[in-house]
């Protein structure tokens, strides 16, 4: 009996939410994934396809709060279902390919894209530090499956490849109404004033930060080494994969060492691991340093969602985990500029000198983290 106790608790508190949030991601990162195809095939710019992603990543990121609120306050089951119906509507819009309707597609799905995440955490919460640490494996096996079906689908025709998501999003948003819980009655934003979620709102600001910044870099920085633009991009696509080993190893490290702990060590090992990329001599010390690095970006993600819902109470998870991810995005939008800008005047040492930096003031802030 009980381990069919044990059984039950998995699927509803790890299984189910990282299913939806994978599946989610099918619907995200498809126009990503075929960027140079749309380009080719509608005689769309660089600068056209930059402007439609930035729609999508500036919806996701003025939406995470609201978001995350309302999953408390009215539940996850409203919030989840409109969310997978709009990113359905997001993907539909975006197969007109007249420009402003894309723009438009994506914002909608952005806004969809926004309410995963919060209410998810609220779910997988249930389930302990390690459940939310598995739900945070989900990103890069998604965004894994999202560019594998897309172009998969786009070999037969590139509306299938956002046909097919919209379809999927139409059945969970069914399956959702039917089955999500409820769990409504709180949302509150009462936690912003406890110095404890703002630390913990600064350890995302540099794991963002740094994540950003190493996806969008990665290739460029290893064409330095003397490999082809080919090469270097395919060995930069094993980065986001080092968030799974992250992650689950980031889940047990909590579980048994404590949630404040795991993340002081995971931005203190993130800054040592930046702080020597510099020195690299070689492509395979590059890479590897690299591989080491990325897994910081999901090591802390259990403990940290974990603690901070402890500190904000579980009516409150949705909408703590929303403010979380919206003070990581602002990380992001802060490191695309201001990595680029730092590459075209000095070159990448900068760059990941500045991650060092940001990851060790922020693994020093967390030690004043008390649970």
């Amino acid at each position: 009996m009980r381990i069919m106790r044990n059984n039950a608790r998995s699927i509803k508190y790890i299984a189910i939410p990282w299913t939806v949030y994978v599946l989610f991601y099918l619907g995200r990162m498809n126009l990503p994934a075929l960027i140079p195809a749309i380009i080719e095939k509608y005689g769309f710019t660089a600068t056209h396809m930059g402007i439609a992603t930035s729609s999508l990543f500036l919806a996701y990121t003025l939406f995470q709060m609201p978001s995350g609120f309302l999953g408390d306050r009215f539940g996850v089951k409203i919030v989840l279902t409109t969310g997978a119906l709009l990113i359905a509507v997001g993907n539909l819009v975006v197969t007109t390919w007249i420009f402003p309707a894309i723009v438009l597609g994506m914002f909608i799905n952005g806004i969809g894209q926004s309410t995963g995440w919060g209410p998810l955490v609220k779910i997988s919460s249930k389930g302990g530090g390690k459940a939310i640490a598995l739900l945070g494996s989900s990103v890069p096996i998604g965004t894994s499956l999202a560019f594998i079906l897309a172009k998969t689908l786009a070999e037969y025709d590139i509306e299938l490849s956002f046909y097919v998501p919209a379809a999927i999003m139409l059945l969970l948003a069914i399956v959702l109404a039917l089955k999500a819980p409820e769990e409504g009655g709180g949302g509150s934003f009462a936690f912003i004033k406890d110095s404890r979620i703002i630390i913990l709102s600064f350890t995302q600001f540099a794991v963002f930060f740094a994540m950003i910044g190493t996806f969008t870099w990665a290739a460029l920085y290893l064409t330095t080494f003397d490999v082809s633009s080919l090469k270097a991009a395919g060995y930069a696509s094993i980065f986001p994969l080092s968030g799974v080993i992250g992650a689950v190893i980031g889940g047990i490290f909590a579980e048994r060492f404590g949630a404040k702990k795991t993340i002081t060590w995971n931005q203190l090992l993130a800054a040592a691991s930046f702080a020597a990329l510099p020195f690299s001599h070689n492509l395979f010390q590059a890479i590897l340093i690299l591989f080491i690095a990325s897994t910081f970006f999901r090591f802390g993600v259990g403990a940290t969602y974990w603690l901070a819902t402890k500190i904000a109470g579980e009516e409150n998870t949705a909408s703590v985990s929303g403010f979380l991810v919206f003070s990581g995005n602002v990380g992001s939008v802060i490191s695309g500029v201001l990595s680029g800008f730092l590459i075209d005047v000095a070159g990448f040492a900068p760059v990941f000198f500045t991650f060092a930096a940001i990851f060790a003031l922020s693994g020093i802030a967390s030690i004043k983290l008390a649970e």
